[in-house]
């Protein structure tokens, strides 16, 4: 907004990008302007901001305000979403997070563009006023065949434990069902750096969900310490045929005695599935972090483990909240956080085990 020249004034700073792309190859960029405000005041301006090009990101529109949010209201975590049925039909939801009378309301935030990303409908809260509760970075995924939308998203709420829900709606988001729990969420001990012991941030309400073309499957990759409560976080997944009844979740990540964060997920057009997440072992004096991925296959009765990798090691140090992976025709890409840099890390589809390609680039 900004660098750019958008119209939202004051908004110095942006954050939470996110990135889509139309079945027409139009490229949308979302991200949360904002201006902070004082200690744990909300901030001063807070706007979802998306830039689109038609080119590949060779030239770029000027940027549009999906919404800009009134004194009091504030908006954290957004992501954006191309409707793969409908050309130029975009949505985006956002944390958005409601002050008052000394209450807080976190709520699930939704617009929708129909004419790609120029102007949007009026933002509005598709989850009820909770008081306390926070709905967490919450995405939407289309489903090709039907067009449903569903509604991904973390839930907290103090005196409840966590849970992963998802609503869904058959309607382009006019309308929204009741909410379903896909997962809970167990607490797990907050692991802290050796060198500086500061507890290290996990982001553990950062989950990520893909459908698979070939299967029709809704795949859900989070981290929580269900297999150790209150000790070592690990990586999980489940999955839905409907987005109402959900399996039992699996182990993706493998190695014992370390703690694993913050997945990303992905599926090719073979219907292969990949995983991809940080480690650590924050036991050791100077632990090392690992970029792992995991492929699945995804058979009749769900997805089943294939092999795993390393694509990246490097010192410990916090790489940020968020990190993406992507499939190619060949493979997949994870796109994370280095020591102050963008890197990414390519791996085949059928050769998790050649490291040759897997040489991390810096951007």
């Amino acid at each position: 907004n900004h660098c750019a020249g958008g119209p939202v004034r004051g908004a110095l700073r942006a954050s939470d990008p996110w990135v889509a792309f139309g079945p027409d190859g139009r490229a949308y960029l979302a991200a949360v302007a904002w201006r902070p405000g004082q200690d744990d005041a909300p901030d001063k301006v807070s706007a979802l901001v998306v830039v689109a090009s038609a080119d590949g990101g060779t030239s770029w529109e000027p940027p549009a305000v999906a919404a800009l949010a009134p004194v009091g209201v504030a908006h954290d975590n957004i992501a954006v979403t191309a409707d793969p049925t409908r050309a130029g039909t975009v949505y985006v939801t956002t944390t958005r997070a409601e002050w008052g009378r000394g209450k807080y309301f976190g709520r699930l935030g939704f617009t929708r563009s129909v004419d790609g990303g120029r102007t949007w409908q009026p933002i509005r809260a598709i989850s009820p006023a909770v008081e306390g509760e926070r709905i967490g970075a919450p995405q939407i995924l289309v489903e090709p065949r039907s067009g449903r939308l569903f509604a991904i998203y973390h839930s907290h709420r103090r005196g409840r434990p966590d849970f992963i829900g998802v609503r869904s709606s058959r309607d382009r988001g006019d309308t929204w069902s009741e909410e379903v729990v896909a997962a809970p969420t167990v607490a797990g001990a907050r692991p802290r750096d050796p060198a500086t012991d500061r507890h290290f941030e996990l982001a553990q309400d950062i989950v990520q969900a893909v459908i698979s073309e070939k299967s029709g499957r809704i795949l859900l990759a989070y981290s929580d310490a269900r297999r150790q409560p209150g000790g070592r976080s690990g990586v999980s997944l489940v999955w839905s045929a409907d987005g109402r009844r959900w399996s039992s979740p699996i182990d993706v990540s493998q190695v014992a005695g370390e703690t694993a964060w913050l997945p990303a997920i992905a599926v090719d057009g073979t219907g292969q599935i990949a995983v991809s997440y940080l480690a650590a072992d924050f036991s050791t004096t100077n632990p090392e972090m690992r970029v792992s991925l995991q492929r699945l296959g995804d058979g009749k009765a769900g997805p089943t483990m294939l092999s795993g990798t390393t694509l990246d090691r490097f010192p410990l140090f916090w790489p940020g909240d968020y990190h993406g992976l992507a499939a190619t025709n060949d493979g997949f890409v994870a796109v994370y956080g280095r020591d102050g840099q963008v890197v990414s890390a390519a791996v085949g589809t059928d050769d998790a085990e050649d490291r040759g390609k897997q040489n991390p680039t810096e951007h």
